[in-house]
């Protein structure tokens, strides 16, 4: 009984460790998609992060990547690629056809170990690619709802009745 019991909990752990893997994974793609682009000479690369007022720690990052197609095929093509392999993965997923090709409009990933959001924002034509990637840490339910509080107070303390 002892050696099945072993056996249960084996497959268990094993079974959870996947599904972490698959999920830190997720977007591995897109994101050595991102830092190639962010090399390239003629690609426009801008990053804002946003920190916590008190910790100074990143609670979120933005980064917007824009390139001309002509000046950029093989990048383009390797963002496709990357859409397409990491898009099993997403937990949201909107696509557009455009000249009879399925194109990526927008991805959203979630990490559980960092407990953090990951979205793609993608504008494509013939000419031109612009991607958006947003990240941001998900808030603990205390911080909302201490927010929340904070906001319903500050709102009655200005309308006296």
């Amino acid at each position: 009984m002892k050696i099945k019991f072993t056996r249960i909990s084996m497959l268990a752990i094993l079974f959870v460790a996947s599904g972490l893997m698959m999920n830190l994974s997720a977007q591995k793609n897109l994101g050595k998609w991102s830092e190639k682009a962010g090399k390239k000479e003629r690609v426009n690369y801008s990053l804002i992060s946003k920190k916590d007022k008190e910790t100074k720690e990143i609670i979120s990052n933005m980064i917007s990547i824009s390139f001309n197609v002509n000046e950029e095929q093989a990048l383009y093509n390797e963002l496709l690629d990357a859409a397409q392999a990491d898009n099993k993965d997403a937990i949201q997923i909107i696509e557009s056809k455009k000249g009879g090709e399925l194109r990526p409009e927008i991805y959203k990933f979630y990490d559980p170990a960092r407990k953090e959001y990951t979205t793609y924002i993608f504008s494509i034509d013939k000419k031109s690619v612009s991607v958006v990637i947003t990240t941001k840490r998900e808030e603990d339910k205390k911080v909302q709802q201490e927010k929340i509080k904070n906001i319903g107070s500050s709102k009655n303390s200005h309308n006296p009745r």
